[in-house]
């Protein structure tokens, strides 16, 4: 569900590799519960993205 969401634009097309990656990566570490490590794998993937794509307003220097 989370990949098919991603895939609704083509800018968010490193979520939709994400997704096989993490989807690649559970089936083989863990074929048992791999649904439930995908999700996981996926949502920390994201947060990974979203925090190196993220820009951080610069500081003001404040002269004391």
């Amino acid at each position: 569900m989370l990949t098919l969401d991603a895939f609704r634009s083509r800018s968010e097309l490193p979520s939709v590799l994400l997704a096989g990656a993490g989807a690649a990566l559970a089936l083989v570490l863990t074929p048992g519960l791999a649904l439930f490590t995908a999700l996981l794998m996926f949502v920390g993937l994201l947060l990974v993205r979203h925090t190196l794509t993220t820009r951080r307003p610069a500081q003001e220097t404040t002269d004391a």
